[in-house]
């Protein structure tokens, strides 16, 4: 039967096809996100097999979660013009790397338990970017046709997922305190942030390509 899971795997499969099928129309940085979305269904897959044979899928996800954050990085670093900004969004990657790290070093059982505390960190490095990204737009000097700025709409909509994600990962821990149940079901509110996410990658990769002359 179509769930919302199975039509969350299709809009990743359609944002690949639309990206792959335009990639040539569309800046080379975008091959990053080339790369993930595959990796990310893959993923997704795998998981759901191994719940179903109640095999723990945790040390998967937290894996993922640290690529997703590279890959990301990967994207913003290459759309950096300035030597500041690229300096300031690597040293960030790097705060970001070592805390994972250290964290699961000191906390090895964790790589197979239901948190999302390296999840909400990457959410805050990836908001990070997006501000840097802002600030760069901010000091442009020329006429920027927004149409096809595909950064630009990316960007948009990472600010929206990544940010509505620490928002719903902030009063998801709040409200764990005192009442479990509810807070399981707040975090729902995530799987409509994923939709939002590859629905927008899908537009951007449709709508910003660049027209063939």
């Amino acid at each position: 039967m179509f769930s919302l899971k199975h039509f969350y795997y299709f809009l990743i499969f359609l944002s690949f096809i639309t990206l792959f099928k335009n990639r040539k129309r569309l800046p080379a940085y975008c091959v990053w996100l080339m790369a993930l979305l595959p990796l990310s269904l893959f993923t997704q897959i795998i998981e759901e097999v191994m719940q179903n044979y109640n095999i723990n899928s945790y040390y998967l996800f937290h894996i993922y979660t640290y690529i997703d954050g590279a890959f990301v990085f990967l994207l913003y670093y290459n759309v950096f013009k300035t030597s500041l900004i690229k300096k300031i969004s690597l040293a960030s990657f790097c705060i970001y790397s070592f805390a994972v790290f250290y964290y699961f070093y000191n906390n090895k059982n964790a790589l197979g338990e239901k948190h999302f505390l390296d999840f909400t960190v990457e959410c805050f490095m990836i908001c990070f970017l997006v501000i840097l990204l802002y600030i760069q737009m901010l000091q442009v000097n020329y006429k920027i046709e927004l149409r096809y700025y595909t950064i630009f709409w990316l960007n948009a909509v990472h600010l929206i997922f990544y940010g509505g994600i620490i928002f719903v990962m902030g009063c998801y821990y709040y409200i764990n305190q005192t009442n479990h149940e509810l807070a399981e079901k707040f975090m729902k509110i995530n799987h409509f942030l994923n939709l939002f996410q590859y629905t927008g990658y899908t537009t951007i990769f449709i709508c910003t390509a660049v027209p063939r002359t």
